[in-house]
């Protein structure tokens, strides 16, 4: 099947066959009209031909996700900290874990990442000896302290409903345990 008649050919091409279509030093400027003027058919000849297929790929397939990334953990609502000591031992414990107990930036920490409990006051965290008389204190913080503590210190994160999220023995300073409550409360 041809594209084009021989004549249609004919009227398309006289340029580049005719010495009376360059006309007097107008070749390149009628050579350069004629090439754009052949592609311009050609292009839209070849898009319009019956039979011929569709140009191009068509429509791009969409593009399949890449690997998705890891959802940080939500931030606890209602975070309880718990850390369980023995008073009669602390003298025992080494620097570090000293300061996690009785040091004033850990304190301060913890009152930032906890919110205040149902008086408005006091953060929702305490440091105990495992014997300590929790008759007043909070549900659940009684709770936490009731769970089995194998080794002292030993530290409980739970959420506001009591749902413990970690559990074990109390990290070795500060860092270690601001950087464990910050892993658990997602920030």
């Amino acid at each position: 099947m041809a594209l084009f008649t021989p004549e249609a050919w004919a009227q398309i091409t006289w340029p580049f066959r005719s010495a009376e279509g360059a006309g007097r030093g107008a070749w390149p400027v009628v050579k350069w009209a004629s090439t754009i003027v052949l592609t311009a058919v050609l292009t839209v000849a070849l898009l319009h031909v019956p039979g011929c297929p569709a140009p191009g790929p068509g429509p791009l397939p969409p593009v399949p996700p890449g690997p998705v990334p890891p959802v940080p953990p939500s931030p606890v609502q209602g975070l309880r900290v718990l850390i369980v000591e023995e008073t009669a031992e602390r003298s025992k414990l080494p620097p570090g874990q000293m300061a996690v107990i009785l040091g004033t930036p850990m304190r301060t920490f913890l009152d930032s990442k906890t919110p205040t409990g149902k008086d408005g006051k006091t953060h929702t965290w305490d440091i105990w000896d495992q014997n300590v008389d929790a008759t007043n204190a909070a549900p659940e913080a009684k709770a936490l302290l009731a769970r089995p503590h194998p080794t002292l210190p030993w530290i409980v994160l739970a959420d506001a409903g009591g749902k413990v999220g970690f559990e074990g023995p109390l990290p070795a300073d500060v860092a270690s345990t601001q950087a464990l409550i910050t892993k658990y409360t997602g920030g």
